[in-house]
């Protein structure tokens, strides 16, 4: 059985993974990692090939994003909050 915070992990990226999709963007996960668990890129038609076949890229800047996840956040109705430590 995996520990409870990598269940937390998997959670959180499977949710940010369906929020892409949905989204349309495409997504990696560099490795090694340093800070940065997932970059998002938008996705748009580059052209479409004689044949009627389109050709996609990458657009614009990568969002690089580290994960968080907690147990302990505060919902109501118009906010999520929580407490994060912050490195200095």
């Amino acid at each position: 059985m995996i520990t409870t915070a990598n269940r937390k992990e998997l959670l959180s990226r499977a949710y940010v993974e369906a929020v892409a999709a949905c989204c349309g963007m495409s997504l990696c996960s560099p490795y090694p990692d340093y800070g940065v668990d997932i970059v998002l890129h938008k996705v748009a038609v580059l052209r479409t090939a004689a044949n009627g076949r389109k050709k996609y890229t990458q657009t614009g800047y990568p969002l690089e994003v580290q994960l968080k996840s907690t147990v302990t956040a505060r919902v109501d109705e118009n906010q999520v909050t929580f407490d994060l430590d912050s490195i200095a």
